[in-house]
């Protein structure tokens, strides 16, 4: 089944955001032609009034990206416009909450499905589709925990710069050591999807060694 509105639907949601976002700023419709012109990408006037009346009823993925910037917004709200609007049209007629389907969009979690009038909830996510973003195909999920166990280790490290006894700075160090497991095991997990691997600090370059062995005891 074909569903050739839905484009035309998906960029009048668009174009209400990006109204919204350069009137709320006090934008003139050449102010932002200009704004997309200096970035790289001219948009006329009477192109983006077309685009906000809905006479011109698609927009493209370069023009997306260059609107948001020339609007001062990550890209995503424009499509998602979280605590705007309840509820998107995440795929052809199917709808989501903003907010999941933004999670969605960006790999952090499955797209719910609208559940029938009278069950006990609203939405709920289909066995399929957890199973579809649990996969991690592009190992969004494991570079999340690779920036999160990096920062933790640069943390431990720089509290441990500032400690004021041996004691406490000997724990601090011991529980940095302790992050190098989980991020060995991402780096794993994302070497065997063959994506390139995040660059790591000179300190950490010894866990990309073929023989090295976390030590999970140290991780408090």
């Amino acid at each position: 089944m074909t569903h050739p509105q839905w484009p035309s639907r998906l960029g009048q949601a668009v174009a209400a955001e990006v109204r919204r976002h350069r009137q709320a700023q006090g934008l003139s419709a050449q102010q932002l032609a200009d704004r997309c012109a200096a970035l790289g990408l001219p948009l006329g006037r009477s192109v983006l009034a077309n685009f906000e009346s809905g006479r011109r009823p698609t927009v493209s993925v370069p023009e997306l990206l260059v609107l948001a910037k020339a609007l001062g917004v990550p890209p995503i709200a424009l499509l998602y416009p979280v605590g705007h609007e309840d509820r998107v049209e995440a795929l052809p007629d199917r709808a989501a909450p903003t907010w999941e389907a933004l999670r969605w969009f960006t790999g952090e979690g499955p797209l719910p499905t609208e559940q029938p009038e009278g069950a006990a909830r609203p939405w709920a996510v289909s066995p399929a589709d957890a199973e579809e973003w649990q996969e991690d195909r592009a190992g969004l999920t494991d570079y999340r925990w690779h920036d999160r166990y990096l920062e933790e280790w640069r943390a431990d490290r720089a509290a441990a710069a500032r400690a004021t006894t041996d004691g406490a700075r000997d724990a601090l160090l011991q529980q940095a050591a302790g992050r190098e497991g989980p991020l060995w095991d991402a780096r794993r997990r994302l070497r065997a999807l063959g994506v390139r691997l995040p660059d790591l600090p000179a300190e950490l370059e010894h866990i990309n060694a073929d023989d090295y062995q976390p030590d999970w005891g140290n991780l408090r």
